[in-house]
Formats: structure tokens, C-alpha cells, sequence
């Protein structure tokens, strides 16, 4: 009996350890505390914008007059990301100006691609979860669209997402259901209506900011990236 005890106890002790390593959960992915970007961990993309680490914070300066300008760090893992949290601040925004987390998340039957993403908005002075259909031209149509709006927002008339911190989240690891969180303003899930098929180039999975029509600019922090995995 005691032999049988210990053998079930070491069975659940493996069991533990392996559904561990398989659900890792939410895993520290960069705080920027090093005062680079790291190269390991980051690919950049060539935009207009500057992209520094200060203060143990990466800063994304986005510059004005640059039309469809994406400036973002693309995570560079061979791990598969389930789901990102950073914590986001906005020290100012003009224009169509979002800073974001976002990726691909596969392909329509019609071969357009589905993107997602989490993004405080200066346009429209809120935080929104949106899934779009884009092709090679662009922006389609949005398959689902949710704001979060400041609690407080009557006390900030001027504009209630600027100058504070948001922790921001999109968990991608129970796909077709997206499901997205803002600190202090709540949870909203969305389930795609069809299997999407999957993307064979990269999902570039992504921290940054952008401005559609070349109008946005401003300055953007993002600390303490998280993972699920």
C-alpha cells in the first residue's frame, strides 16, 4: 500500500510539473530594465518613429506626416505567444494617434488576413479591442469592435486617457474566443464566427503605435511586457 501511495503522489507530481510546462501562464517577457532594447527578444521595424529605452521604459516618439506608419517591436520568440499584457502610458497624442498591442491571428477562406488588437486611441479618447479583415491594400471592415471607457471620465473632460497608466491585455489561447482586459475598466470577449486557417508568415505579434492617416503623433510608453504561454 505505502508503495502504491508513493507511486500515486510521484504520478501527480509529474503530472503537475508537465501540465506546468505546457501552461506556463503569464511569463515576465521584458521590463526594459537592461536600458537597450534587446535584440534577442525584439525585432524593429523601419518606421519614421524613434524608439528608445528610458528610465527602464521603452519610449516610442511617433512622428507626424507618415500615412499608414506602423512603429512597433515585433516579439522575437520560437515560443507560441497565447496572449500579451504591458502596462501602456500616454504622455501625448494628436491625430488619428493609437498605441497598441497586436498581431495576426490566421486567414479568411478568402485568403485576407484577421487582425487583432488592443489599443488607447486619441481620436476617440478610449481604449478599444477591435478584429479587422485586412488584404494587401489595407483595412477592410471590422469583424468586432468593443471601447473601454475611463471610470472617471466626467473628471478628465480633456481627455481621460492621457498621462495615466492602463494595463492593457488580449488573451489569444482559447482561439476563436478573443478575450480583452483594461485595469480598472473591465473584460470584454469576442468568438469568431468561422475557423480562421492559419497564417504561414509571421502572426508579428507586436507592441507599437500608429497613425492611419499621417495626422497622429505623440509620445508613448510601454513597461513590464508579459506573455501567456
Amino acid at each position: 500500500m505505502k508503495r502504491l501511495t508513493l507511486t500515486l503522489l510521484y504520478i501527480l507530481i509529474m503530472t503537475a510539473l508537465t501540465d506546468s510546462a505546457v501552461h506556463a501562464g503569464w511569463v515576465l517577457y521584458d521590463d526594459f530594465n537592461s536600458g537597450v532594447i534587446n535584440s534577442s527578444k525584439w525585432d524593429i521595424d523601419n518606421s519614421s518613429a524613434d524608439i528608445t529605452v528610458q528610465n527602464g521604459k521603452v519610449k516610442f516618439v511617433h512622428k507626424q506626416g507618415f500615412p499608414n506608419d506602423s512603429s512597433k517591436l515585433i516579439f522575437k520568440t520560437s515560443q507560441p505567444i497565447l496572449g500579451i499584457r504591458a502596462n501602456v502610458y500616454v504622455v501625448s497624442a494628436s491625430g488619428d494617434l493609437k498605441a497598441r498591442i497586436g498581431s495576426y491571428i490566421g486567414k479568411t477562406e478568402n485568403n485576407e488576413d484577421v487582425w487583432q488588437q488592443i489599443s488607447v486611441r486619441q481620436e476617440h479618447t478610449n481604449i478599444c479591442g477591435a478584429v479587422s479583415v485586412e488584404n494587401a491594400s489595407g483595412w477592410l471592415y471590422d469583424i468586432f469592435y468593443t471601447g473601454f471607457y475611463y471610470p472617471n471620465r466626467t473628471i478628465f473632460p480633456e481627455n481621460p486617457i492621457l498621462k495615466k497608466w492602463f494595463t492593457m491585455s488580449v488573451d489569444l489561447s482559447s482561439l476563436p474566443k478573443i478575450t480583452y482586459k483594461v485595469s480598472g475598466q473591465g473584460t470584454s470577449t469576442f468568438t469568431l464566427p468561422t475557423t480562421l486557417r492559419p497564417r504561414t508568415s509571421p502572426l508579428y505579434h507586436q507592441i507599437g503605435t500608429r497613425s492611419n492617416n499621417g495626422s497622429g503623433f505623440g509620445t508613448v510608453y510601454f513597461d513590464d511586457v508579459y506573455i501567456l504561454q
